[in-house]
């Protein structure tokens, strides 16, 4: 498959890169299990990441001659308040908005503006009982929930067959509730989270005012990527394509870590008396026994001391984003979104949710189907896989849309009541049984960021290609908890903890901030090409049969589901993920315990050519047993043949491990036997020991695993208090 490939000519292909190497820790790295990797950011849609550029204006320019807001008496708090004021007219521009739209600063991202709207409109009490809300089908739960708890009848409009908002179906409802109801609001998201679905909010805004209904909308997710036009051009006379009101997570752009959520509404729709949040900067004036309020809606809205920098900062994000150009953006996505599906459409375990051939940004969410099991891979444990293996910040879960989801997952109302039972906060009291948080259902997320490079691209797509395909072969060595549904590796990460950074780390005894940690010297290394992390999998992927029997996740405790969850456990378990390889092993090995033929491993060298364990069936060997009874004995019991455990045990370290001739009742190696070595019984890694060669007599074994590695990384063995890992103590 062709690589991806942009228009390398187009003006703004400086700034793209410009925005790019500006990204705060584009460059960061981290240690996991499978050794060192560099952090790929694919979570765009959770929330951006800050930009050098902007935090370097900040540091210079802002906090140099910052005060509080509300005067203007001194130069810092006149320099303050005209960034501030610069910022919302900044916005304002962007979003096309008039005098009669009032441009807001409110709590964390859309759901503040939401619930800030909601109190503007003093939608509770009566009004909200005579009040329907019409929300489309993608929504964030924060464009219900605000709706439903203010009492307000909520309507959930359906899909078309390819995925679109219904408007034969919304007309339907308009008509039907138009009589019915004092108030009628829709409310639509502009892009899905889920699955990158843009709605053209044009028609669905001129329906709605057709049938005197307000047209609000929720641009959390498309913001960063699409225009925000409060009052567009008409494109039909009898059209009136305006919108009401738009929610906005200023976060979620790229540079807007931190800023706080906006609400762009008609000024017509303020009508309380007081403000949501009454308090200082809200007054005109406050005697003893008297107040009168602000009547600048902007002012009044804004109480207490506002986010300030926050503020600022999401003007100079909205400043990037129009710099770069909407339309160049709009097409990026697309074509991100197009190279994508192209690349992955061969590969059927992959199934990305939602119609590949409608308008959507380049926002993925995907089951990864294990054919085997017919089952799928838990969405937890396919994250941390890309993370474990590549570096990838994906996210795993419903993405806080869970109407959208159990449409996209085919849940039924009655299955969800099933699902809700097992992970309910309160099962323990309910049923006497611990919640079973990893059953819930989910996907995994990520995002294509527009102004990331052809070869990260190109990586994160071959990525979550290689998971698909072979990322299940990796389960045996990944445990999961079924109380938290969190998955970790069974060896972990060398050093203390996972790996992560504390606040904790940080001291001031010498009189000056000190940040002790054994990871800081890892967290910026020099550059690693990201195809040869790719090598690396690979590498890791070929390993993976053989490396299921070092890691035993066959002894793992059966996990299962009471009466009636049983059909509910709907992921494949690493000892499930073990079985097959088992199969794989011998199928690809063929090796079995047969005929008293046995592989000698001799001071960690195999004795491939040995007369004495390969020329023939040996009496002096195993005098007690003929051939017949050498092929159904495990060979655990050798000792009680004569098989001197004092030989096993001497000066020379010997492994025991099954040979290669046929037999013709040969005993089959079903992965739970376990392996003679001279001072420990323990399994470990036969086929590496069996390939012999690989390293030198004397040396430890070595193994291409990293965490393997480690095992054998010092002359007293392996060191980690994880008695369950497996080693031979060679010499």
């Amino acid at each position: 498959m062709e690589a991806f490939r942009s228009n390398g000519s187009c003006p703004k292909q400086a700034l793209l890169s410009y925005v790019n190497n500006n990204v705060i820790g584009g460059e960061a790295k981290f240690r996991g299990p499978f050794g060192q990797r560099r952090v790929i950011y694919c979570d765009y849609t959770a929330s951006g990441r800050p930009l050098r550029c902007i935090e370097n204006y900040i540091s210079e320019h802002v906090y140099t001659m910052y005060a509080n807001t509300h005067t203007t008496t001194t130069v810092t708090s006149k320099q303050t308040t005209q960034f501030r004021h610069e910022a919302r007219e900044l916005i304002r521009g962007c979003v096309n908005a008039t005098e009669d739209d009032a441009v807001i600063f409110t709590g964390s991202g859309s759901t503040g503006a939401i619930h800030k709207l909601l109190n503007a409109m003093e939608l509770h009490g009566e009004k909200a009982k005579r009040t329907m809300v019409l929300v489309g089908p993608f929504e964030h739960h924060s464009n219900i929930l605000p709706w439903r708890e203010s009492g307000a009848r909520v309507v959930r409009i359906q899909q078309t067959p390819q995925g679109l908002v219904d408007l034969t179906d919304l007309e339907s409802k308009l008509q039907t509730y138009c009589q019915e109801y004092d108030l009628i609001l829709g409310c639509f998201s502009a892009a899905s989270n889920v699955t990158g679905i843009i709605t053209d909010t044009k028609p669905v805004a001129a329906l709605l005012h057709h049938y005197g209904a307000l047209s609000f909308w929720d641009y959390a997710t498309a913001a960063p990527y699409l225009d925000i036009d409060m009052n567009p051009e008409e494109s039909r006379p009898d059209w009136d394509c305006s919108k009401d009101a738009v929610f906005i997570s200023t976060h979620k752009f790229v540079g807007g870590v931190g800023t706080p959520g906006l609400l762009v509404a008609k000024k017509r729709l303020f009508v309380n008396k007081v403000p949501h949040g009454a308090g200082g900067g809200t007054v005109a004036y406050v005697s003893r026994d008297m107040y009168h309020y602000l009547r600048d809606i902007e002012a009044r809205e804004e109480g207490g001391t506002p986010a300030i920098v926050e503020s600022i900062r999401a003007g100079l994000a909205f400043q990037i984003k129009h710099a770069v150009g909407v339309h160049h953006i709009e097409e990026r996505e697309e074509q991100l979104a197009r190279y994508a599906f192209a690349r992955w459409q061969s590969n059927e375990n992959l199934l990305i949710l939602g119609n590949k051939d409608v308008s959507r940004l380049p926002i993925f969410s995907f089951l990864i189907r294990h054919p085997q099991t017919g089952k799928f891979l838990h969405h937890n444990f396919v994250s941390v896989l890309l993370n474990d293996l590549f570096g990838i910040q994906a996210r795993g879960g419903c993405a806080c849309a869970g109407p959208y989801a159990h449409d996209l997952l085919g849940i039924s109302e009655d299955s969800a009541v099933k699902f809700y039972d097992l992970i309910r906060e309160d099962r323990r009291n309910m049923c006497n049984e611990e919640p079973a948080e990893a059953v819930r259902p989910g996907f995994v997320r990520i995002n294509l960021p527009y102004f990331a490079t052809e070869e990260t691209i190109d990586y994160i797509v071959s990525a979550i290609d290689m998971v698909a395909t072979h990322g299940w072969k990796l389960l045996p060595q990944y445990r999961f908890d079924l109380k938290s549904g969190a998955w970790t590796h069974r060896v972990g990460v060398r050093g203390k903890g996972p790996g992560l950074s504390s606040l904790n780390d940080i001291c001031y005894d010498q009189g000056f901030m000190e940040i002790a940690s054994d990871d800081s010297e890892d967290q910026c290394l020099g550059q690693t090409r990201l195809a040869h992390y790719l090598e690396e999998v690979r590498a890791l992927f070929e390993q993976a049969v053989e490396d299921n029997l070092v890691f035993d996740a066959l002894q793992d405790p059966e996990v299962q589901l009471s009466e009636p969850y049983q059909d509910f456990l709907w992921f494949v378990q690493p000892r499930e993920a073990a079985v097959c390889l088992n199969d794989a092993w011998q199928q690809q090995f063929q090796l079995t315990l047969k005929g008293g033929y046995f592989f000698v491993i001799d001071d960690g060298f195999l004795e491939t050519e040995s007369e004495e364990v390969m020329g023939g069936y040996e009496e002096s060997l195993v005098p007690e047993m003929d051939q017949e009874d050498a092929a159904t004995v495990p060979y655990q019991e050798l000792p009680q043949y004569g098989y001197s455990e004092s030989f096993l045990a001497g000066s020379e370290d010997v492994a025991v491990v099954p040979g290669d001739d046929a037999a013709s009742d040969p005993f089959s190696f079903n992965g739970d036997m376990e392996m003679y070595t001279g001072n420990l019984t323990s399994t470990y890694d036969f086929i590496k020991l069996g390939h012999g060669g690989e390293f030198e007599p004397g040396e430890k074994p070595r193994s291409r695993h990293p965490s393997l590695c480690r095992a054998f990384s010092n002359e007293s063995g392996y060191t980690s208090d994880r008695e369950e890992f497996p080693y031979v103590n060679a010499v």
